[in-house]
């Protein structure tokens, strides 16, 4: 992939799949469900390189955790704070 930002999206997207039981093991469903839907979204929509890699960085921290909640993601499903 040549543009670098989108290159950056589809290592978070990748980081996302490969852990995905991890996050069925750590989420209910409604938190995993929230997460999803605002991860992806907001891999649609950013474009700050830098923000993207920083992103990369702290999920690939919080899913070396393997006993990560919610909290750790940086969102919580009762006062819907932002995530990341």
């Amino acid at each position: 992939i040549k543009n670098s930002t989108l290159a950056l999206k589809k290592q978070l997207f990748t980081l996302i799949d490969k852990n995905l039981n991890l996050l069925i093991k750590n989420l209910n469903t409604a938190e995993l469900n929230n997460f999803l839907k605002e991860y992806l979204s907001f891999l649609k929509y950013e474009k700050n390189e830098e923000i993207l890699q920083q992103s990369f960085r702290n999920l690939n921290g919080i899913f070396g955790n393997k006993n990560f909640t919610a909290y750790d993601l940086g969102f919580s499903i009762q006062n819907n704070d932002e995530p990341f």
